[in-house]
C-alpha cells in the first residue's frame, strides 16, 4: 500500500513539475500578466502591405460600407441601430469567424442621458493572443433646439469604419488560412 501511494505521489509530482517546466519554457519565464510588456510587434514588409491592399476595392467599399454608414447615427438613433446591424452583419458574413459582442450602457452627455453601444469584433476569442477590431461609429448629436441640424460625420467615424470593414474583408482568406494552420498544429 505504501509503495503504491508513494508511486502515485511521485507520478503526480513528476507531472506537476513537467507542466510547470513546459509553462516556464514556453513563456520564457514571463508571467502571463506581464507578457504584453514584452511583446515584439512585427512590421509588415512593403510587399506584404501591397498584397493586403491588392485585395481592397475602394469603389466597392463606397457601395458596400461607406454609403450605409453615411447616415445620422447619434447614440440611440435609428441610424445608429442600422449602422450597428450593418457592421455585425458584414463581419458575421466573413469566413474568418469574427465574434461580435455588444457592450451596452447609458451615459450622461451635455444633452442628457443617451444609450451607447460598443461593438467588439474578436477573431478567435479563446486564443491567448487574438485580433480585436474597434472603430468609433456614432456621430455627433444635435438636440432639437438646434433646428433640425444633423451631423453625418464622414471623416469622424464613417470612413474609418468603412476602411476597417474593407480591410477585414480583404484579409478574410488570409485570416482563415492562419486559423487552419494554427488549428492543424
Amino acid at each position: 500500500m505504501w509503495r503504491e501511494a508513494s508511486t502515485t505521489m511521485a507520478a503526480r509530482l513528476f507531472y506537476t513539475v513537467a507542466i510547470w517546466m513546459t509553462f516556464i519554457h514556453c513563456t520564457k519565464g514571463i508571467p502571463w500578466t506581464q507578457e504584453k510588456l514584452h511583446h515584439q510587434a512585427l512590421t509588415l514588409t512593403q510587399e506584404e502591405i501591397s498584397t493586403a491592399l491588392s485585395h481592397t476595392d475602394l469603389a466597392q467599399m463606397w457601395l458596400r460600407d461607406l454609403r450605409p454608414l453615411l447616415v445620422t447615427r447619434y447614440p440611440g438613433s435609428a441610424g445608429s441601430q442600422a449602422v450597428q446591424q450593418h457592421i455585425k452583419t458584414t463581419l458575421g458574413s466573413l469566413g474568418a469567424g469574427w465574434e461580435v459582442t455588444e457592450d451596452r450602457f447609458v451615459s450622461q452627455t451635455p444633452y442628457g442621458t443617451l444609450p451607447f453601444t460598443n461593438l467588439i469584433a474578436t477573431l478567435n476569442p479563446s486564443a491567448k493572443r487574438r485580433l480585436v477590431l474597434a472603430c468609433h461609429y456614432d456621430s455627433k448629436y444635435y438636440p432639437p433646439q438646434w433646428h433640425g441640424m444633423e451631423f453625418q460625420g464622414a471623416t469622424d467615424s464613417a470612413v474609418p469604419c468603412a476602411m476597417m470593414l474593407e480591410l477585414a474583408r480583404a484579409l478574410d482568406e488570409e485570416l482563415k488560412a492562419q486559423k487552419v494552420v494554427i488549428y492543424s498544429m
